[in-house]
């Protein structure tokens, strides 16, 4: 796991000089801020940030609605279970990892149903990982379980998910 930290709501005690930001006088001018009465600490943004991103709902503001950060819970997508037929044609995607590459055509505008078939053999040419990890053919709902149980300072360098 990782042993550095990146600064937050602690910092390097400095002196009131040029450059620096002076530790004592910050204090003094913010004496009420959470942070300097031991309210929000280090630790607490972590356990906040963790029970946002794993376990929180967000309302998504007034655009997009509401939506959880939890992957198990939003229903990731198998590969076989996506809707259309193979190769595309008339707005299906052309596989689950391909979209469509075929446009509607002159005079058909933005309509998806006048989107022809993909190229014949297009369906075969899906790229795979290059490098380490399980490549393009892991499925997002086989992935997600493996995703959602990670927590902050989870991560080792070099070190891909458990998820083959």
């Amino acid at each position: 796991m990782p042993s550095h930290n990146q600064k937050t709501v602690d910092s390097l005690t400095s002196l009131s000089a040029k450059g620096t930001s002076g530790t004592e006088n910050l204090k003094s001018i913010f004496s009420t801020s959470p942070i300097h009465a031991g309210i929000i600490t280090r630790e607490e943004r972590l356990q906040y940030f963790q029970s946002l991103i794993s376990n929180g709902d967000t309302d998504g503001g007034h655009t997009f609605g509401s939506f959880t950060f939890n992957y198990l819970q939003n229903g990731a997508p198998a590969y076989d279970d996506v809707d259309g037929k193979v190769g595309g044609g008339a707005g299906d995607p052309h596989s689950a990892k391909i979209p469509n590459p075929a446009s509607p055509g002159a005079g058909n505008g933005i309509d998806p149903t006048k989107i022809p078939e993909g190229p014949e053999g297009f369906l075969n040419s899906h790229p795979t990982q290059f490098g380490s990890g399980p490549g393009s053919d892991l499925s997002p709902s086989d992935s997600s379980n493996d995703i959602s149980s990670h927590t902050l300072r989870d991560y080792d360098m070099g070190i891909r998910s458990k998820t083959t």
